[in-house]
């Protein structure tokens, strides 16, 4: 399988996928939207091993960032910030915009996205 990087007219960026004689063309919001949702499966109802054993009775969160860090979660995040407008964008896309409590500038789209607080 060969991957090849490529940037479409207006600066959108593709990966073109050849699996043998295909050639698949994926955009980078398709590819964005295909993470997000094998993230939210491999985290949906698991918990990661914890010495708290009340995170996994309680459906709790437990996961290690870049810098090592334990960050240990009782439950889901029910409100998030969103750094990006393309994220905004894919947050309401995805049908979490109702749990989006805070946007950056120029997060305009969907319009619902321009009443929700601005951070900067």
């Amino acid at each position: 399988m060969n991957v090849v990087d490529n940037t479409l007219k207006g600066g959108f960026s593709c990966l073109y996928v050849s699996h043998g004689f295909r050639l698949i063309r994926l955009s980078m919001p398709a590819i964005m939207m295909i993470l997000a949702l094998c993230a939210s499966l491999c985290y949906s109802g698991q918990t990661r091993a914890s010495t708290d054993n009340t995170l996994a009775i309680t459906g709790g969160l437990s996961v290690t960032d870049d810098l090592d860090r334990n960050i240990n979660l009782r439950r889901p995040a029910r409100r998030i910030i969103s750094l990006a407008p393309h994220i905004t964008e894919m947050l309401f896309a995805a049908g979490a915009g109702d749990r989006v409590i805070g946007v950056v500038n120029y997060s305009n789209y969907p319009e619902a996205a321009m009443k929700i607080t601005n951070l900067g």
